[in-house]
Parts: structure tokens; sequence; C-alpha cells
């Protein structure tokens, strides 16, 4: 092989990626000569465009990573499930507010630093922050780090039937479509627990 031949090294951003990021590293190219480059005075240069070219590559896979979960976030489709309860709506609503109340039927753990809650099942954690709040009627949780502001929170909104005076828990997520039903019967079995502790059985 021809030790004089050019060698280009590129860059362009899948065009699923959105314009912003089309036009952040499209075409991005480094031309360099092997001969020159081997040189004893350039060995530098050589280290100095070797990073570069890493550098760009790891935005290239972060780019097309972002892009992936934006996709898959936007594709979350919305739940409603309404469940009938026993109980007042000042005593629901406080284990639908306080860390101690949701420790107890929602996850296993929950931690509160101002208006951040922490959220801890098994090993894992997932923070939300308190977004929305009405007394005896509504709690909003937003996730931390999704993007999709349409779709990234649940809710908790306490209702009184008006004729019966009866009280219904509606409570709002999101999923993907093959994980609706997961989502659903999770919902169902942490109700259950809510029930017991609430005696609404």
């Amino acid at each position: 092989m021809r030790s004089d031949l050019p060698i280009a090294i590129g860059l362009v951003v899948p065009p699923s990626c959105s314009s912003s990021f089309r036009m952040a590293y499209k075409s991005k190219k480094l031309e360099f000569d092997i001969k020159s480059l081997f040189a004893g005075a350039n060995i530098s240069r050589l280290l100095l465009i070797s990073n570069k070219v890493f550098t760009v590559w790891f935005f290239f896979l972060y780019c097309v990573a972002e892009c992936i979960q934006n996709k898959n976030f936007n594709m979350r489709s919305k739940i409603e499930l309404e469940y009938n309860l026993n109980c007042s709506p000042r005593v629901l609503f406080s284990r639908l507010r306080t860390p101690e109340g949701l420790s107890e039927w929602f996850a296993d753990k929950v931690n509160v630093n101002g208006d951040l809650f922490s959220f801890y099942w098994n090993r894992s954690e997932s923070k939300a922050r308190l977004s929305a709040v009405k007394e005896n009627k509504l709690v909003r949780f937003e996730w931390v780090g999704n993007p999709n502001k349409e779709s990234n929170y649940f809710e908790f909104r306490i209702n009184i039937e008006e004729l019966t005076g009866g009280l219904a828990l509606i409570i709002t997520d999101f999923a993907e479509a093959d994980e609706k039903e997961d989502s659903i019967y999770l919902w169902d079995n942490q109700i259950q627990d809510l029930k017991r502790l609430l005696g609404s059985n």
C-alpha cells in the first residue's frame, strides 16, 4: 500500500436525528497524510488528531442515544385508571403526598429533599419532582431526566362523587405500547396494598 495516500475520516449524523444535531455535527472530516504524520516532528499532531477523532465519535454516539431515547419516549401512551376507595380524602391524601405515606405502598423506600423525591424499588432508584399539589385533591410528580414534558409525569387525583359521596382515586401514567399491560398490572397490585393499608378492601 502506498504510504503517501491520504486517509479521510468522516462523521455524518444520521437523518433521523433532529436538525439541531445535524447542524452541530454534520460533515466533520479530518484529512491527513500518513507519511507526514509519522515523521518524528509530527507525533504530537497525530496524538492531537486521534484525540479529536475520539471526541467526535463519542459525541456522535451520544447524539444517536439521545435520538433513540426521545423517539421511544414520544411513543409512550397515556394510561388513566380509576379505583374506588372507602376512606376520607384527607387520609388518602397523606398517602399520596408524603414520603412516609408513599413508602407504605408505592415504593420500598422514599426520600425527599425539598420538592425532589427519590423512590427506591429493590436496588433501583428513580427521582421525581413534586410539580403540582392541591390539598386533598391532586398530587403530580415529574420524572427527572425525561425529555418529553407531555408524558414524563404521573398523577394522583382524588374525585368525590357528588350524588353518592363515594371516593375514587384516579391515576394518570404513561407507558410504551409493549409495557402498557405490565404497568396496569403493577398499579393494580400497588392499589391492593393501599386498600389493605386503608382498610378499604
